[in-house]
Order: C-alpha cells, then structure tokens, then sequence
C-alpha cells in the first residue's frame, strides 16, 4: 500500500467562467500552476444551494437528507459547525 496524498482546494462560490479569465491575464498563478500538475472540475451543487450545506456533502458524500445539515442555523438557533455532522467524513473513511 502507497501513501498517496490528495490536495483538494474547494474555492465556495467561484466558477471557471469567473477563474480562466483571471488565470488567462496571469492574476492567479499559483492556481494555473496548481491545474497544470494536477486537475480541475465542476461540481454540481446541492439542493438547497447553501455552503454549509454543500460543504457537509463533500465532506461526507452523503445528500442533505443524510447528514442534516440544511443551512447556516440549525432549528435550534446554533451556527452550523463539522461537529453537527454525525455520519462519517471521507477523510475519516480513507484513513481507515
């Protein structure tokens, strides 16, 4: 067995319709490097389109339904945090 290592860089909110133009006039060069030597791709929301959300379902790969978290607040008025989320997170299934 390898340790291999993954890097995954979420940038929340920004698309290649914004970056590839900004990477294009040479403003963000540590992140054409970055796609040069790896990869890149889209990632299709969740429903509904919030980061709390969409962040716990890449984290768990789970939908909404499964790991509860619907938006910035739970209905208990608490702020949204990586603890609230019961159901295993990838990082804790790989380092199996």
């Amino acid at each position: 067995m390898t340790n291999a290592k993954v890097l995954v860089i979420g940038l929340d909110g920004a698309t290649w319709h914004l970056l590839d133009p900004w990477i294009k006039k040479g403003y963000l060069s540590t992140l054409k490097e970055i796609i040069q030597i790896g990869c890149r791709g889209d990632l299709y929301t969740t429903i509904p389109p919030l980061t709390p959300v969409a962040w716990a379902s890449f984290a768990t790969g789970s939908k909404p339904n499964k790991h509860k978290i619907l938006g910035f607040t739970t209905d208990k008025n608490t702020i949204v945090h990586l603890g609230l989320i019961k159901i295993p997170k990838i990082w804790n299934i790989l380092d199996l």
